[in-house]
């Protein structure tokens, strides 16, 4: 089974564009025979395909590149810390706060948001002025990744 490479992709752009707060954020691959290969990132990190999207290359972090061919990837683990896992946090001009299931996206102009589940599905889009509540009180428990102007993270609704 390949994987979905959209969502590779989003995962990817969440690791890029938030904040690496801990020393054992990873990407972890797992090969079809059962193998796990663990790799730490950070903000230098990146998730490349070939062209014709038959190898995935992690690498630009402290260790060497290392390639994968698509066929033998059985699943993709990502170990995220950068999320809204506090009261409240700023990322990119914006404050994030999260109180039970509802996040609040507030900034000092236009915001311009989308949440995803892991597997694409959008579930809120749009933009508003300085403020918006995303309710996720009604979705099932999951990880979403949420995008607000350009800052990209993840929140868990347990």
């Amino acid at each position: 089974m390949k994987p979905n490479i959209p969502v590779i992709l989003l995962f990817a752009g969440c690791m890029i564009h938030a904040p690496l707060r801990a020393d054992d954020t990873k990407i972890v691959v797992n090969s079809a025979t059962g193998e796990s290969t663990a790799i730490d990132l950070t903000t230098a990190t990146r998730i490349t395909f070939s062209a014709d999207q038959s190898k995935m290359t992690v690498g630009g972090g402290e260790g060497a590149a290392q390639s994968f061919n698509i066929d033998d990837i059985s699943s993709i683990v990502f170990t995220i810390d950068s999320a809204v896992d506090s009261p409240s946090t700023e990322i990119g001009g914006l404050t994030i706060a999260s109180e039970g299931a509802v996040v609040t996206i507030s900034g000092p102009s236009e915001i311009e948001y989308m949440a995803a589940d892991t597997s694409g599905h959008i579930h809120f889009a749009g933009k508003t002025d300085e403020r918006i509540e995303l309710d996720f009180g009604p979705l099932p428990a999951g990880i979403y990744i949420i995008r607000a102007n350009s800052s990209t993270f993840k929140f868990i609704k347990r």
